[in-house]
């Protein structure tokens, strides 16, 4: 695992770890199948043009152009401009997947992150084909045309999305952005105790941080985002607030509180 995971971005109004590269040592860890993840983030990012449409059509389906006349309603088909929200409402609501549940969320003031961040699961009950199907339209509309297209055809046909649970891994305070899909399985189930699990990946919790004097050694600790640093068990030292902290420079250090000296880093865990 990279180091780079728990050394933090540290200036005057920030100590935090990227809240993305946490995220995705999750992703990786629970991933089983990462062809299966990337066609389910496929479905989530494919937004058609407006003339055309994108269809989800169930494994066995035998796929014929005339399944997509714009006047059938056989077939599910997912919105254009939706965000990714929405997405998943959409595939909830003609019932695509099942099961959707935010598992962890939290602001960035939570922890020592740059970001906010959630994990979603969810679960695809039955393998899908995404069938991306392009439409023209007459040049000339009448009252009993101008809702349906003069000609349609298959243009892409995506890798198939197979059965089974997903994890989505997003960052953001205020808006969601998504940071990848983890195929789970296909009789994965959730548990309980799966956040339990989570939080045992190596780099993910960033709830405490320890800053340490290369001079004097002298240890401290801060945690769940608090900016207030005690003296580790043994040292004979003053605690003291980050906000108090002098000497910024390019090493995501500071100055040593303690010795006035040395420069103290940081590491998040």
């Amino acid at each position: 695992m990279s180091t780079d995971l728990y050394c933090p971005d540290v200036d005057r109004y920030c100590i935090a770890v990227d809240s993305g590269q946490t995220v995705r040592e999750v992703l990786d860890a629970f991933e089983t199948d990462s062809d299966s993840s990337a066609a389910f983030t496929e479905v989530l990012e494919c937004f058609p043009q407006s003339e055309s449409a994108l269809y989800l059509v169930p494994l066995l389906h035998r796929i014929h152009v005339d399944d997509f006349e714009p006047r059938g309603d056989d077939l599910p088909s997912v919105g254009r401009y939706a965000e990714r929200g929405s997405r998943l409402y959409e595939l909830e609501k003609l019932g695509i997947i099942t099961d959707v549940r935010t598992e962890w969320t939290e602001t960035s003031s939570g922890a020592y992150l740059s970001d906010g961040r959630a994990l979603t699961t969810l679960h695809v009950p039955k393998t899908v084909i995404p069938v991306e199907v392009r439409y023209r339209f007459p040049d000339r509309w009448d009252s009993y045309s101008h809702s349906y297209a003069s000609h349609w055809e298959v243009t892409d046909q995506l890798d198939p999305v197979p059965a089974g649970w997903y994890l989505i891994g997003e960052t953001g305070d205020y808006t969601a952005k998504t940071v990848g899909v983890a195929y789970l399985g296909d009789s994965f189930g959730m548990s309980d105790d799966f956040m339990c699990h989570v939080a045992e990946v190596e780099g993910f919790t960033a709830s405490r941080c320890e800053a340490q004097c290369d001079a004097c050694e002298t240890r401290w600790f801060a945690e769940s985002g608090s900016w207030r640093f005690q003296p580790e068990y043994g040292f004979d030292a003053d605690p003291w607030n980050f906000d108090d902290a002098a000497g910024f420079e390019t090493d995501n250090r500071v100055s040593c509180p303690q010795c006035g000296t040395g420069r103290v880093g940081f590491m998040v865990i």
